[in-house]
């Protein structure tokens, strides 16, 4: 009798064991590991970003930054609108403990932290609730192929002024580029037609515009675009916004893509 009592009782230990285990464990849970996933992990973060970053006495700060995999970085900063005022710092970056942001050192007067993001960086400052970006640079022909996706670049601000709200237009001001180096649109009265052309580390060169000559009943920004072409010198460009800067003047243009049918085609193309 032995054998089969001691045969039973190991049955009942591994029932009991098992129904322990479900027990233990409520239907439904598909609780996993956490995610370990963060900016330092997952994106590729290295290399180059520019931007134009907030000034309190210039029209802003032109800014290059680029991050390298060894945790090292070189900083461009020129103070749009003043002579002179063009620095550079190199050093080591840390990550926080999240892996979201980095913190450069050797930087005494400008904020050092930003948020890593996918394709930018935020800069974090504890003096302002507005996150302003750096854009990661993009060699000139990528650069061309974002530039050339949309129809056309409407105008948003001019010289830091809202467009719609300075001059009442029947038709926005609107600037199309195409892959063979054409840039055309409307100027509020005039259309116009030139060229252009991007260099690597955010230049571009833009000709002078031919336009048609309307008669022009209405206030329109045609002259101040004729000057922006001549001052324009640098760009910042990202999925959503193309921004024209002059490294004299600052923050000439702010365009954003006008969505249309992909069957409307664009001239040149």
């Amino acid at each position: 009798m032995y054998p089969y009592t001691l045969s039973r009782f190991i049955l009942a230990v591994a029932l009991l064991t098992a129904l322990g285990a479900c027990a233990g464990k409520p239907d439904g849970d598909n609780t996993s590991a956490p995610d370990m996933h963060n900016s330092r992990n997952a994106l590729d973060w290295a290399g180059p970003y520019s931007g134009v970053l907030p000034c309190d006495d210039c029209a802003g700060i032109f800014t290059r930054l680029n991050l390298t995999p060894d945790n090292s970085y070189t900083l461009q900063s020129h103070y749009l609108g003043k002579t002179g005022t063009e620095f550079r710092s190199q050093g080591l970056f840390y990550w926080n403990d999240a892996g979201s942001h980095i913190i450069l050192d050797n930087m005494n007067t400008e904020p050092a932290e930003y948020q890593v993001a996918e394709g930018s960086l935020l800069q974090v400052s504890a003096t302002s609730k507005q996150q302003h970006a750096l854009s990661k640079t993009m060699p000139a022909a990528q650069a061309k192929q974002l530039l050339t996706k949309p129809r056309y670049w409407q105008l948003k601000t001019l010289n830091g002024e809202a467009v719609e709200a300075e001059y009442k237009l029947a038709e926005p001001v609107v600037f199309g580029f195409t892959k063979h180096g054409i840039v055309s649109g409307f100027l509020g009265c005039n259309r116009f037609r030139s060229s252009y052309q991007l260099s690597d580390n955010n230049g571009i060169e833009l000709a002078l515009l031919a336009t048609t000559k309307m008669a022009c009943q209405t206030a329109n920004p045609e002259q101040e675009l004729a000057d922006l072409v001549a001052q324009t010198d640098s760009y910042v460009l990202q999925a959503n916004q193309l921004t024209l800067l002059s490294t004299v003047a600052g923050t000439l243009a702010v365009f954003e893509p006008v969505a249309v049918e992909e069957s409307e085609g664009k001239e040149d193309e």
